[in-house]
C-alpha cells in the first residue's frame, strides 16, 4: 500500500502535553460523540445561524443534516416562535416531535424545487455532497434560495478537501477527496444563484484514545469511508500501527468551515463578494 505522510501527526505525537484524562469514559462511543466536541460544533453553528433567542420574530428552520438535535432542541425552547421541519431522505430516521417541529421524507433536490413562495429563514446542511449529486448542487442552491426569505441564511457545515491533518492512510484520503469537494465549489455556486457568501474556519486540537481513533475508523463511521473494502482496511491500519509506534494516544487538528449564504433584502447582488474569515481556536477536546 502505497501511503503518503502525514506530516503534523508525526510531531503532534512527540510534543502532545496535554492530560490524559477521561479515555475509559468515551471508549464506547464516537471520537466525534465526545461532549467537548459536540460543544465545539454546535457553538460555530449557532453563532453563523444568528437566530433571535427572545422571540421577537418568528424564524423557520430548515434542517437537512439532522445532526444538531440538542442545539435545535435549545432554539426552540428559547424562542416560542420558531418552528423546525427537518428533511430527510431516508425511512430509517425517526424522532421525536413537537407542535413546531415536522419531519419531511423526501429527496433532498425536490424538496429544494417544490413550487412555494419565500418561507424559510435558516437552513442547515451538513457535508451536502453526501446527499446531493454535485451536478445538481446548483440546482438545489437555486430551489432554497427561491423558498428562502430576504435576509435568509443558509449555513453549510463541512470540512477541507484537504484531510492530511486526519491520521488517515493512502486510500482513505483518497476516498475522502472524491467525497468532500473544494469548499469554493460550494460558495461560487451559492454565489451565482444570488447569495451574498462568507466562510469562516474554525480549529479545534482533538487529543484521542489511538485504538479509539482505530475503532472509529474500521467502523466507517466517516461516510466517505463506507465503500472502503475490508483489504484497504487492514493494510491502511497496519500503515498507522507502523507511522503511530505504539502510543497510546493521537493528537491531531480537527478542522471545520461554515459556509454562511445570505439571501439579499433587495434581491441578487451583481457584485457580491465571497469572504473568507479566519475564526480563532476554539480549544481542545482530550
Amino acid at each position: 500500500l502505497a501511503s503518503r505522510p502525514h506530516p503534523k501527526l508525526t510531531m503532534l505525537m512527540r510534543v502532545s502535553r496535554w492530560p490524559t484524562l477521561g479515555y475509559a469514559a468515551f471508549r464506547s462511543f464516537s471520537v466525534y460523540a465526545r461532549p467537548e466536541y459536540v460543544q465545539f460544533k454546535e457553538e460555530a453553528l449557532e453563532h453563523a445561524l444568528a437566530i433571535d433567542k427572545e422571540g421577537k420574530e418568528e424564524v423557520v428552520i430548515c434542517d437537512f443534516s439532522s445532526q444538531f438535535p440538542k442545539l435545535e432542541q435549545g432554539l426552540l425552547a428559547a424562542n416560542n416562535k420558531a418552528k423546525l421541519t427537518r428533511i430527510v431522505n431516508s425511512e430509517d430516521f425517526s424522532d421525536s416531535l413537537d407542535s413546531r417541529n415536522e419531519i419531511v421524507l423526501d429527496d433532498f433536490v425536490s424538496f429544494a424545487q417544490r413550487p412555494k413562495d419565500p418561507w424559510i429563514d435558516r437552513v442547515i446542511l451538513e457535508d451536502p455532497a453526501y446527499d446531493v449529486p454535485l451536478k445538481k448542487m446548483s440546482d438545489f442552491f437555486y430551489g432554497l434560495h427561491h423558498q428562502m426569505k430576504p435576509e435568509g441564511r443558509i449555513v453549510i457545515v463541512t470540512r477541507p478537501h484537504d484531510c492530511r491533518h486526519y491520521p488517515f492512510f493512502s486510500v482513505a484520503i483518497d476516498l475522502w477527496a472524491a467525497s468532500h469537494p473544494p469548499v469554493t465549489f460550494f460558495s461560487e455556486r451559492l454565489q451565482k444563484v444570488g447569495f451574498e457568501v462568507r466562510m469562516k474556519s474554525f480549529d479545534m486540537m482533538m487529543e484521542v484514545d489511538t485504538q479509539d481513533w482505530i475503532d472509529e475508523l474500521e467502523s466507517r463511521s466517516f461516510r466517505a469511508l463506507k465503500d472502503l473494502d475490508d483489504s484497504d482496511m487492514e493494510e491502511g491500519i497496519e500503515y498507522l500501527d507502523s507511522i503511530i509506534g505504539g502510543n497510546p494516544h493521537l493528537v491531531f487538528e480537527e478542522k471545520l468551515v461554515m459556509i454562511t449564504a445570505t439571501k439579499p433584502s433587495d434581491g441578487p447582488s451583481m457584485d457580491t463578494l465571497i469572504v473568507q474569515e479566519e475564526g480563532p481556536p476554539y480549544g481542545h477536546c482530550g
